[in-house]
């Protein structure tokens, strides 16, 4: 198999998790070094901040398709 035949394989079976809400991501400690933070715990603040910032964005800007984001705080 070639490589485009496998990375459409692989894509495709993501997409499938993902509608049957089976798709899980596992993330390893070498994920914070390779963004530039220097522990797993600066990385989920950062994380944290970004989507705080960006839900209260999303939130003024379509409220009537962000219902969901209260189920997720």
């Amino acid at each position: 198999m070639t490589a485009a035949i496998l990375n459409k394989d692989f894509v495709e079976q993501i997409e499938k998790a993902k509608e049957n809400n089976s798709l899980i991501f596992f993330i390893g400690a070498g994920v914070t070094a390779s963004q530039g933070y220097s522990s797993w715990n600066d990385y989920v603040r950062h994380l944290i901040e970004y989507w705080k910032y960006n839900f209260d964005k999303l939130k003024s800007e379509y409220p009537y398709k962000t219902d969901w984001i209260s189920q997720l705080d």
